[in-house]
């Protein structure tokens, strides 16, 4: 499934189980906004256990034919302002975040599980790393004084048919 680091295709690695959605499910945090649809974690917290199966199904469909619904790539961005203090109608004081479909974030977070020992990221990324302080970030951008360059190379996941 990820070639370009010589690992073969293994059907079961790739299988979605119920199970599987289920952890994801429950790794939600309650009262965040809801996508779109107004769907939010509740609903599938309190989903049956048949939407969960058909979900699973959808996630391997997903997988199989390599193909992720356009529903999935949906998101609405919600300005958020940086400054309470600052002026209001300045643009450049506000920061938007994208808020994505919640099918689309449990499909992220189960291939986020199911894959997680093969993804890395780079020792230069600071911030929404686990266990990662914000401070060696800004130290070292005092102490230079100049903008820092680092060659980014785009990682693509890709998966295949198991055949």
């Amino acid at each position: 499934y990820v070639r370009q680091h010589g690992m073969c295709c293994d059907c079961e690695a790739v299988y979605v189980t119920p199970l599987s959605v289920i952890d994801s499910l429950l790794a939600m945090k309650p009262g965040k906004s809801a996508d779109e649809e107004n769907l939010s974690a509740e609903h599938l917290l309190n989903a049956p256990l048949a939407m969960i199966t058909r979900l699973s199904s959808l996630f391997n469909a997903t997988l199989h034919h390599a193909f992720v619904p356009s529903q999935f790539k949906l998101g609405f961005m919600v300005p958020i302002i940086k400054d309470q203090q600052g002026n209001p109608s300045n643009t450049n004081n506000y920061r938007g975040i994208t808020i994505s479909p919640i099918f689309s974030k449990r499909f992220e977070h189960v291939l986020k599980n199911k894959f997680f020992e093969h993804l890395h990221t780079s020792e230069q990324q600071y911030g929404f790393k686990k266990k990662q302080l914000y401070q060696p970030c800004f130290t070292l951008l005092k102490r230079n004084r100049e903008p820092l360059c680092y060659s980014w190379k785009p990682r693509v996941l890709r998966f295949s048919r198991c055949q």
